[in-house]
């Protein structure tokens, strides 16, 4: 008998407890909790919109780089020889033998003028897939179209230097996008 008082004042005191508790700590009215979640919210709204900004920041800098005032501007030229010498510059500086760059004839899509190029090269594989990495992060529009590497026997046997082995002839068929604005 003496268990059972014991347990159901524990009981009450328990009962009581937790309501003295509820009536202290009242939970966050759903008004509240409501403005949190519209924060959150708008907090990933924001994130969103700056990484479009900055997405869209680097596309306005790309087309700017890209953008020739006239026709008759070097970025619209056939052959335009800054990008040619920029061209020059990337392989030489990776180690590539340049062998010939040529442009070829132009082709205007739209206000677009798009310029052709076939660059042929003397390159090792390693030194191929940097200069591809190169031209995929210039900040002229390069596409590249067509690449063939000739490996011939005969050719790698007639090689005299041995810094020589292990290099191909490569062919690039690159183009270059320009809009024209006026």
């Amino acid at each position: 008998m003496k268990i059972l008082i014991v347990a159901v004042v524990l009981l009450l005191g328990y009962v009581f407890g937790f309501y003295w508790l509820y009536g202290q700590y009242k939970p966050i009215p759903t008004q509240i909790s409501n403005v949190k979640r519209q924060i959150v919210k708008k907090q990933e709204e924001l994130l969103s919109a700056r990484i479009l900004d900055q997405k869209l920041n680097k596309v306005a800098g790309l087309l700017a780089q890209n953008v020739a005032l006239s026709a008759k501007d070097s970025l619209a030229k056939q052959g335009s020889v800054p990008f040619i010498d920029e061209m020059t510059e990337h392989v030489n500086r990776l180690g590539i033998t340049l062998l010939n760059i040529e442009p070829e004839r132009q082709k205007k899509i739209g206000s677009f003028v798009q310029t052709p190029y076939e660059i042929q090269i003397r390159t090792t594989y390693d030194q191929l897939a940097k200069l591809l990495d190169v031209m995929e992060k210039s900040p002229r529009l390069i596409y590249v179209n067509h690449f063939e590497i000739t490996n011939d026997l005969n050719e790698y046997l007639r090689l005299e230097k041995k810094e020589d082995l292990g290099k191909y002839i490569a062919v690039l068929k690159i183009n270059t996008l320009t809009l024209v604005k006026g």
